[in-house]
Order: structure tokens, then C-alpha cells, then sequence
């Protein structure tokens, strides 16, 4: 058996970004959606919700649980 992780737990873009010290994961660098919600997106068809896990910290929790509600919460 199979799982997915991605790995969404930066302190802030090290680049010049509006607003300042918003996380990696956060940026729209593609098209209108937020890099995790892309991540999150390539992974639905390869792997159900239940078995794709993210890796962040516990500041950045509520917006990442917000961008993929399908998957499982659990903060620990």
C-alpha cells in the first residue's frame, strides 16, 4: 500500500512576495490556485483522500484543511 506526503511547512517565501512572509504553499505562481491546491490536485486521480497526508506546520493547519477539505484532518 501506497501513500502520498507533501511537505507544506515553510516560514515564509524567500522571495520578494505580496504580503510578506506568506508561505510557499500559499503562492498562486501557476494559474489561480494556491501551489498546495495544485499539489493536492495531481495527487486526487493516483490516491484516495485517506492516503495522502500533509507534512506543515500547526500555524499553517486551518488554511491547508480549508484548501482540501477531502482530505483527513488530524493535527498532532
Amino acid at each position: 500500500m501506497f501513500y502520498a506526503v507533501i511537505m507544506a511547512g515553510d516560514r515564509g517565501a524567500p522571495v520578494a512576495v505580496e504580503p510578506p512572509g506568506t508561505p510557499k504553499q500559499e503562492l498562486k505562481l501557476v494559474g489561480d490556485a494556491p501551489m498546495f491546491q495544485l499539489a493536492v490536485e495531481r495527487l486526487d486521480p493516483l490516491f484516495p483522500p485517506d492516503r495522502i497526508f500533509i507534512v506543515t506546520r500547526a500555524n499553517h493547519a486551518s488554511a491547508l484543511i480549508a484548501q482540501a477539505p477531502q482530505i483527513p484532518a488530524a493535527i498532532s
